[in-house]
């Protein structure tokens, strides 16, 4: 079997990976709002954003090579919708470092998590979800082309 045929199955895996941290992610931030007086102690957060933009990472790293784009970049009725999602890519990764950068350790911050994270994650969390549905219509439209 070569690695083209399997690439979108290990696309999906990945997705289902990072839709775990992301569970995850909103499962802290619900807990966070309800739980206030930890401000000030240690928290996960700063270590389950780390690991949701390194699996995003990897994950776009492994999209960008081969497989749909590659289909999707030679095509030109497809190029550059394929292009901005790949710059999509680019704009949550930075997005997660900024993230990471502002949280800055494992101390909860002395505002809320409200006041400080919450609406940046989740909007990153949704961008993630409104990316993912425009890949998989671009990658079912080149794969089906390629039948």
């Amino acid at each position: 079997m070569s690695s083209a045929s399997t690439h979108p199955i290990e696309i999906v895996r990945q997705h289902h990976s990072i839709h775990r941290i992301i569970k995850e992610i909103l499962a802290e931030l619900d807990w966070l709002r309800e739980h206030p007086e930890r401000v000030g102690s240690t928290w996960d957060m700063p270590v389950i954003i780390e690991s949701f933009r390194d699996a995003a990472r990897r994950h776009f790293e492994f999209e960008e090579v081969g497989g749909p784009f590659e289909i999707a970049l030679a095509d030109p009725n497809e190029a550059e919708e394929a292009r901005g999602l790949i710059e999509d890519h680019r704009m949550i990764e930075a997005r997660l470092c900024r993230l990471l950068a502002e949280m800055d350790g494992v101390k909860m911050p002395e505002l809320t998590v409200e006041q400080c994270f919450d609406s940046e994650i989740r909007a990153v969390i949704a961008l993630m979800g409104e990316h993912e549905a425009q890949e998989r219509a671009l990658f079912a439209r080149v794969c089906t082309m390629q039948d």
